[in-house]
């Protein structure tokens, strides 16, 4: 089991239904498809019908904590309160790559 899965990536622009359909056929009923509210590539699209539904979680990854703003955070909540997500995230800290300072994340 897995809590999540990067089915976004544009490493699946090419075959995703097939991967969604291989889930499908492999008792997959749900997929959590986490959403960087600062990167450029928008939320997949719920799913459903024959295929796993695709679950959206959204936030910033701390490595991109820097380009947060107000705008980013506003985003997040109108998310959360229509709906549109079932979790938050990225939550935590993260000083591998040091891509944002410590105080912002």
């Amino acid at each position: 089991a897995d809590s999540h899965a990067h089915l976004d990536m544009e490493d699946f622009d090419r075959d995703r239904d097939a991967v969604l359909e291989r889930a499908r056929h492999g008792g997959v009923g749900a997929v959590l498809c986490p959403f960087e509210l600062t990167g450029a590539r928008p939320p997949l699209p719920k799913g459903g019908g024959d295929r796993p539904i695709l679950l959206r979680a959204a936030g910033v990854h701390p490595h991109e904590a820097r380009r947060a703003d107000a705008a980013t955070i506003e985003r997040l909540e109108a998310m959360a309160a229509a709906g549109g997500i079932r979790a938050v995230g990225e939550i935590g800290l993260d000083f591998h790559y040091n891509l944002s300072p410590p105080e912002i994340q």
